[in-house]
């Protein structure tokens, strides 16, 4: 018997917590153990049972509360290479006795294609209860994504979303794995704010073969019924989607898969902003955007009141140096300075092999005015030529730097300006670098590192296809500046891929692999030179 003094129901929450969240048990064990102290004391009943059924993945877990006669197990065509719940007889008033018990506990479910339900139990389940609505009082976060089934099954499932709508869901996420061609997704969607007005976070990830652009408009439409948004994530929105968005006070998270209808200004020395009188995105503080050059532009237009710390922008077509440097130019004239910390810049173009006439500087040096940066990530296809100018001046602009890429991701084409001592700058005033990906030229190098001019914190090295012919000279120079280096990553790294061979291997990915292989031992050799001075202080 458990003694009076533990008898407070906020201890038995506590406990049932703990035995969720321990670690070293598997969530199975976790679940086993929850299930057999609910059933084993009465007063550990409803918090283990709150605990358990907190979160549930797929419909399973709720259509088993009913009699197990009602449903059997088996394989149909619509649902290739997986056996599925489907229904043996309709389900009756008396078979939902229990359910109602369960459902109230659920804060959040996760609907897809690994739920294997059949459509047609979902759909007598939505008719059963049609007077237990919302089904799932308390739910607060759901997630619907249905992938590896027919175009068909997975709008008939989608038609049954609307049971899980409730008036405390904060968190919705609705992928479609499907193309489709009608305008049955905004349609369901248009009485949301009514039924989930507390709604946050919203994704909405489906895409339409429809090209004049009905089912864009829709889903624009239902955006703009809500003024709270803290996040969303769509494919695309129409530009009055987008001005309403920008008028949102408590927007924060924001992020674009396709973006296209968005209106540039081509006034290049004001800060552009939407036709409202208020200013644009005030809380706007995480932006990714997949789209073209054109239109990546015309948003960072839009971003002069807000304080954004994260960036991403993946361009989609082709860019050459004069569009980079304008995209940098209206990065750093129209994005408030102080609060830059994380920047993502790349291309998915394919320009490997540029005209020699196209090769330029890309402007990097109009990003040094974000002094707080600590993130940075800019990958252009043709590669980026550094200089030793532009080293140092990122390298004196960006102390607070952590990772840091540049031009590392593909083969490059030309061979690069700054030599090995060009990673100086970044090892003498970047303490906090940890990952550093840059090209240089690591040939006939007989430099050796001054004392002073080192950074402790660097682990990784990544150097694309950087030139290199003698690989123990490179090795030392980096053990010096970099003492804490633990690997070298690089092009074609075969060491990446499960069946990676050493015989795919280049012989500048050899190389690499030598200078990799070398810092172990300097860095063993160091260790003991501590050791031994240690010793001897002692």
């Amino acid at each position: 018997m458990v003694h009076r003094c533990l008898l407070v129901p906020e201890l038995f929450g506590l406990v049932c917590e703990v035995l969720m969240h321990d670690y070293k048990m598997r969530p199975v064990q976790q679940s086993v153990t929850l299930a057999s102290l609910a059933r084993t004391c009465r007063a550990f009943e409803g918090p283990a049972l709150d605990v358990l059924w907190r979160e549930i993945e797929g419909l399973r877990p709720l259509l088993c509360t009913m009699p197990s006669d009602l449903f059997e197990i088996k394989g149909k065509i619509s649902y290739p290479y997986v056996n599925i719940l489907c229904l043996r007889r309709p389900i009756l008033l008396s078979d939902l006795t229990r359910l109602p018990s369960y459902a109230q506990r659920i804060r959040k479910v996760h609907v897809g294609s690994n739920s294997f339900v059949d459509v047609e139990a979902l759909q007598a389940l939505s008719m059963a209860t049609l007077h237990m609505r919302p089904l799932l009082p308390n739910l607060e976060d759901l997630s619907w994504y249905y992938g590896h089934i027919t175009k068909e099954v997975e709008w008939s499932m989608f038609q049954c979303i609307y049971l899980f709508f409730a008036p405390k869901l904060t968190t919705l996420s609705i992928v479609f794995q499907n193309t489709f061609d009608s305008a049955c997704p905004p349609s369901i969607l248009s009485g949301l704010i009514n039924s989930c007005p507390a709604l946050k976070e919203l994704t909405f990830l489906f895409r339409s073969s429809n090209s004049d652009g009905e089912n864009l408009r829709g889903i624009s439409s239902v955006i703009c019924q809500w003024n709270c948004l803290q996040s969303l994530t769509v494919i695309d929105l129409t530009q009055e989607a987008l001005e309403h968005l920008a008028t949102i006070p408590s927007l924060r998270t924001l992020s674009f898969n396709s973006l296209k209808d968005v209106t540039r200004s081509y006034d290049q020395h004001l800060p552009i902003v939407t036709r409202h009188p208020t200013s644009g995105y005030p809380a706007l503080q995480s932006l990714s955007i997949s789209c073209r050059m054109d239109a990546a532009i015309a948003f960072a237009q839009l971003l002069s009141f807000s304080p954004v710390e994260d960036l991403e922008i993946q361009v989609v077509d082709l860019c050459y140096p004069r569009h980079w440097r304008e995209l940098f130019s209206t990065i750093s004239r129209h994005i408030y300075h102080p609060s830059l910390k994380e920047l993502t810049l790349q291309e998915s173009g394919n320009a490997l092999d540029p005209p020699e006439a196209l090769i330029s500087d890309i402007g990097l040096e109009a990003l040094t005015v974000f002094t707080n940066l600590e993130v940075v990530d800019v990958q252009p296809t043709f590669g980026i030529q550094l200089t030793s100018d532009t080293v140092n001046r990122l390298a004196d602009a960006w102390p607070k730097m952590r990772h840091l890429e540049l031009g590392n991701t593909y083969p490059s084409s030309r061979s690069p300006v700054i030599k090995m001592e060009g990673l100086i700058p970044f090892a003498q005033r970047c303490p906090k670098l940890e990952y550093l990906g840059i090209v240089f030229d690591a040939q006939n190098t007989q430099l050796r590192s001054t004392p002073g001019l080192f950074n402790n914190s660097l682990t990784t090295l990544s150097v694309a296809d950087s030139p290199i012919n003698d690989p123990a000279i490179v090795a030392a120079f980096l053990s010096d500046i970099f003492p804490r280096i633990e690997s070298i990553t690089f092009d074609n790294d075969w060491r990446d891929y499960p069946d990676g061979d050493p015989e795919d291997a280049t012989e500048t990915a050899r190389m690499w692999e030598e200078a990799d292989r070398l810092l172990e031992t300097f860095a063993k050799v160091r260790l003991q030179e501590r050791s031994r001075m240690e010793t001897c202080c002692d």
